[in-house]
């Protein structure tokens, strides 16, 4: 067993005013909510000598309301957001394969999309394969060669389309003007051992909770730093790790993050790490710290000191608490939102947060 493994005996216990990905307080008038009620008093229950009104039953469950409140916002939110994106993609398009006067859409894409992914080359199919085989250790090269290449294409193919969208959005002007729904925000600890992209007095802090082994995590890295970028001095990324119980290497990874961190190299040791998320043994962790750049004797004895435990275990409690359950997990000045997304969302929210404090 990893001697990072993070302990199994953490709370489990949801915040009160945020579970898992949901929203706003219950309302205080209880007699919308209290069929069958005929008096303006909205008593629920009454016999000879007594009544109960609704407002105390209420009372009673007034945190579970207020989490079922939050996650109906949040899953309206994200609803209306994914219609959203569906329909301005596809009015994009249409726009643009009029202004060029091609055919069809399949056209515009068969020219920004599949024309512009190259094929593997055979040390990158070779590279992939050494990555495949650990899963599928009888299946040699040649027999391999056929998948490997095809799911090299496909995921060349599906950046390259998120890459020309972007780019539409970007010359439209596009704002996504959706507003978030009015949830309680969650107060986050900013631990001395959490790595921060971006500077300290920045008007709009995004916290994420991610994991080396998680997929979405890999898929939303690059627009978290994209997002520091194009907000120069507005926003910082505060990273803590979340790691899943079935990602068997993902606590040794956070812990040779952080240890890069001491160095001053997190995010680029993460992003390696990200980008190999089946090579993760400490040989393969060893030769990203050499790599990036570090001091790898002074990096292999941070490996092995005995703090790092504690710290990843006050990051998943703090996950927990505040109704972290999957990865990734970003609360942008307080506000949650759940799973990895397009660009344009975490960006309209920011814009959102920024005009909000008068800092646009």
């Amino acid at each position: 067993m990893s001697r990072y493994r993070v302990p199994a005996s953490l709370p489990v216990a949801l915040a009160p005013l945020l579970a898992c990905g949901t929203g706003a307080p219950p309302p205080s008038d209880g007699a919308a909510h209290a069929p069958g009620v005929t008096d303006g008093a909205a008593t629920v229950a009454r016999w000879e000598d007594g009544r109960i009104e609704l407002a105390e039953v209420e009372a009673r469950v007034h945190d579970e309301l207020r989490r079922m409140d939050v996650q109906h916002a949040l899953a309206r939110y994200e609803l209306l957001h994914d219609a959203l994106d569906v329909l301005v993609d596809d009015q994009l398009l249409r726009r643009e394969v009029e202004r060029r006067a091609l055919p069809d859409r399949e056209a515009l894409l068969v020219a920004e999309v599949d024309s512009q992914v190259v094929e593997p080359t055979e040390d990158e199919l070779r590279e992939e394969y050494d990555r495949f085989s650990r899963q599928v250790p009888s299946a040699s090269f040649e027999a391999a060669r056929p998948h490997i290449r095809r799911e090299i294409l496909e995921a060349r193919k599906a950046a390259r389309r998120t890459a020309y969208l972007r780019e539409l959005h970007a010359s439209a002007g596009l704002r996504l003007l959706l507003e978030f729904p009015d949830i309680p925000r969650v107060t986050l600890p900013i631990e001395t051992h959490d790595p921060v992209l971006g500077p300290d007095d920045a008007p709009v802090t995004i916290v994420e909770f991610a994991g080396f082994q998680c997929y979405y995590c890999k898929r939303v890295q690059h627009v978290l730093t994209q997002l520091v970028d194009d907000y120069e001095g507005k926003v910082r990324v505060v990273f803590k790790d979340f790691p899943l119980a079935g990602h068997t290497r993902a606590e040794e990874a956070a812990v040779a993050a952080h240890c890069a961190d001491e160095q001053g190299r997190f995010w680029e040791m993460a992003t390696l790490m990200l980008d190999n998320q089946a090579l993760l043994d400490h040989d393969h962790l060893r030769g990203y710290a050499d790599r990036v750049q570090l001091d790898v004797a002074a990096w292999a004895r941070c490996m092995e000191e005995d703090r790092w435990p504690q710290a990843l275990h006050a990051d998943v409690v703090a996950g927990r608490e505040a109704g972290v359950t999957s990865t990734p997990t970003f609360f942008v000045n307080g506000l949650m939102i759940s799973g990895a997304h397009d660009y344009a969302r975490y960006a309209s929210l920011v814009d959102q947060e920024l005009e909000r404090l008068g800092r646009r």
